[in-house]
């Protein structure tokens, strides 16, 4: 079994987080799983209505005795939905694609450790001087919104520069030797997403998870007009989606 100092400072078994991605995919169902298999697991609150974060936080509670997280997107935080998250049982609040600023002492006031995911070096130091607990160091290889720096380069860049405080690694590990590679990079564990995505527990329809298992690695690309369409708010991260090819891209 792999344990680092990562899972002593939160409190579970395996270096593994299952990341949030919204309401597509990472409910109360994975999160439970992934915490009762040893992990973190991750409840998506972006883009949830303010009862249904309540039930999903209320349901993986019930369905697991173990750590897990709440997880923002920046460009999709509700001031409702912040409050519901800070005051719910969450071990871990996690944020990611912008900057957080007072959010961070909010939720370690309340029990909770921050953990913020970045994705240039500048990103990882300024958000060490906020304080943060933990830094998910996500390079380009990562599904959903990311930067371009690639997770090689990136995670013993950012390993250096916030040390001692724990690092992920995110973007492109999807199995055992990926997990390997992060840990050889210095990180104490791996924020995963798209994977976790193509579980059966995840609440996606099965024609989107056949289409991630048998996609390949070109077959993704950036969605570079997307703040054309959903012009970002202040304190985003220069960040644009990583998604598979469809007519609409």
């Amino acid at each position: 079994m792999i344990r680092t100092g990562f899972c002593d400072v939160v409190g579970i078994e395996l270096p593994v987080v299952q990341a949030g991605m919204g309401p597509f995919g990472s409910g109360a169902e994975l999160a439970a799983a992934v915490s009762n298999a040893g992990g973190l697991g991750t409840v998506g609150a972006s883009g949830r209505p303010a009862d249904e974060l309540k039930e999903q936080l209320a349901r993986v509670r019930a369905l697991t005795d173990r750590p897990f997280a709440v997880n923002f997107a920046h460009h999709q935080r509700t001031d409702e939905g912040i409050e519901i998250a800070l005051q719910s049982t969450a071990r871990v609040f996690s944020y990611a694609v912008g900057d957080p600023v007072d959010l961070v002492q909010r939720a370690q006031y309340t029990g909770k450790l921050f953990m913020q995911q970045v994705h240039t070096v500048e990103q990882a130091e300024r958000m060490s001087d906020r304080g943060v607990d933990i830094v998910i160091a996500q390079g380009g290889e990562a599904g959903g919104f990311g930067g371009y720096i690639s997770t090689l380069v990136l995670v013993p860049e950012v390993v250096r520069a916030v040390s001692p405080i724990p690092v992920l690694a995110a973007g492109g590990i999807s199995h055992g030797r990926a997990l390997a590679a992060a840990l050889a990079l210095g990180a104490q564990g791996a924020n995963i997403g798209t994977r976790f995505l193509a579980s059966v527990e995840a609440s996606l329809a099965d024609d989107w998870k056949k289409l991630i298992v048998a996609a390949r690695s070109e077959d993704a690309v950036k969605v570079d007009f997307w703040w054309d369409i959903m012009p970002p708010p202040p304190e985003e991260f220069n960040v644009l989606p990583r998604a598979l090819q469809t007519s609409f891209i």
